[in-house]
């Protein structure tokens, strides 16, 4: 639920930024639309790198047990 309110959020970010397209506010509309994306894929990067050292966890642990089994048959 949290990462759901997060990125509604940061989308909400988004649309408030394409608002500030008027007058002088472009400049301020391009540094604030680079630092939602730049939040973006620090998150997705972050959660990326979760995801795989979770799964490589889990192959090693997969290849002890069947390696514990191989040398030690029952």
């Amino acid at each position: 639920m949290k990462k759901w309110m997060t990125i509604g959020l940061l989308f909400s970010g988004i649309e408030k930024a394409c608002c500030f397209n008027s007058g002088l506010n472009n400049e301020l509309s391009y540094i604030y639309g680079t630092f939602i994306v730049l939040v973006l894929v620090i998150v997705g990067t972050d959660q990326f790198l979760k995801y795989v050292f979770k799964k490589m966890k889990e192959h090693d642990k997969e290849l002890n047990e069947q390696s514990s089994i191989e040398h030690h048959p029952e």
